[in-house]
């Protein structure tokens, strides 16, 4: 299991290609021992100082940003690795996307969506986050958060929308706005706004109370929720940085509030 996509890794692999193309190119030449006068020295010693250069940047600022960065990266897949135990979890740092309900997951192209810091429960069964899901369509790359809670139970299809959306995501469940709207309580009424139909106005005031209200405007801007299935959806129009103590603390309150709804 690998903490990340490594791409520190693979830019301390680069860095280490750089440097031995750079001294094999500079070994050839100063093998052929050509003479450092005239035209043709300026031009030796113009390659040699940049080619070394290089060399030295790579060893003194590329390899050690690497190394760190890499240190980082497993630092960070245990310390998640350990809350994940300690809280009966699994932990994934990385894996392909799961086929779901939900608009976010009709969103990719062609390319299949990838997940990242996966946290998902070995008592609760029906709930997971996802610190990071990104996917690529129209040449774009997307990157999202999301929660997935399974209340056990059939439940209308219902759109949350926050109105405090980042630009990039502002057509985000778009298609949703000319569909009748549902009262919502207390007053993030006036941040958010809930879609859906009349008949489903006793399970809408069930699952999104105030207390869930205020919970997700903690979260930050850009938050939307959809029900379909038997699922709740939570989607953060950025990354969840997880396993921020602060973030998974606002995350995991989230999804008690939720599991108390469960039937």
């Amino acid at each position: 299991m690998q903490p990340t996509e490594f791409w520190s890794g693979a830019q301390l692999i680069i860095a280490i290609v750089s440097i031995l193309l750079a001294c094999g190119m500079m070994m050839v030449v100063w093998a052929a021992h050509l003479p450092f006068t005239g035209a043709g020295g300026v031009v030796q010693i113009a390659f040699f100082t940049g080619f070394g250069s290089i060399v030295v940047f790579m060893l003194l600022a590329v390899i050690p940003a690497s190394i760190a960065g890499i240190c980082t990266q497993w630092r960070t897949f245990w310390r998640a690795q350990r809350f994940a135990t300690e809280n009966s979890m699994t932990y994934m740092a990385s894996e392909d996307g799961r086929d779901r309900q939900g608009a976010l997951f009709t969103m990719h192209g062609s390319k299949p969506p990838r997940a990242g810091n996966v946290f998902r429960s070995t008592q609760s069964p029906g709930f997971e986050v996802v610190g990071h899901y990104r996917y690529s369509r129209e040449k774009e790359v997307a990157h999202w958060g999301y929660v997935a809670m399974d209340l056990g139970r059939p439940l209308p299809h219902l759109i949350l929308r926050d109105g405090r959306r980042r630009r990039v995501h502002r057509h985000f469940l778009s298609e949703y706005s000319d569909s009748s709207t549902l009262p919502l309580p207390g007053v993030q009424s006036q941040r958010f706004v809930l879609y859906g139909g009349s008949e489903a106005a006793a399970e809408a005031n069930s699952v999104f109370d105030d207390t869930l209200l205020s919970r997700l405007a903690r979260l930050g801007r850009g938050i939307d929720a959809e029900t379909i299935g038997t699922y709740l959806f939570v989607y953060s129009s950025r990354p969840f940085n997880v396993p921020r103590p602060k973030v998974v603390r606002s995350l995991f309150e989230t999804v008690d509030i939720v599991l108390e709804k469960r039937q």
